[in-house]
């Protein structure tokens, strides 16, 4: 899927609305007033950070992902109008260490991997932390 461009963009627009709904809930619910940077790991489109960027425009957002899925966040990014707010930075999350930030999130990350990938996924997270910053995972609707 990741050697075609058109089928990789049409999975990430179907994760996007399959997520949709979650991380509005999220950038409502939760309190970034007091955090300045944001990195979402698997962050595909960038939708997480897009949400959190309009709601709180003091917040710096880091889209991490694979280097294929660059184009196809770039293009969400840039359609919001938050290319000045929200970078995108690629990398493997079990090889590359995480972009620093006050906030980690995991939207349905975690699930597909086994308990040894997933406390990997977590240290690299906590490795990223600023001091007293907040990792935050979700999973994937049952």
């Amino acid at each position: 899927m990741y050697a075609d461009p058109t089928k990789l963009e049409q999975f990430l627009d179907a994760m996007t609305g399959l997520s949709r709904i979650n991380f509005e809930a999220l950038a409502d619910k939760f309190d970034f007033s007091r955090y300045r940077t944001l990195c979402d790991v698997g962050g595909a489109t960038g939708l997480l950070s897009i949400e959190v960027a309009k709601k709180y425009p003091h917040i710096k957002c880091i889209s991490f992902d694979l280097p294929p899925v660059e184009r196809v966040a770039k293009k969400y990014i840039t359609a919001a109008g938050l290319t000045d707010r929200i970078r995108i930075a690629s990398g493997n999350f079990f090889q590359d260490p995480l972009p620093k930030a006050d906030v980690v999130t995991m939207g349905m990350i975690l699930h597909d991997w086994n308990l040894e990938k997933k406390m990997q996924l977590i240290r690299a997270a906590y490795d990223a932390l600023s001091p007293r910053g907040r990792v935050h995972c979700s999973r994937s609707p049952d």
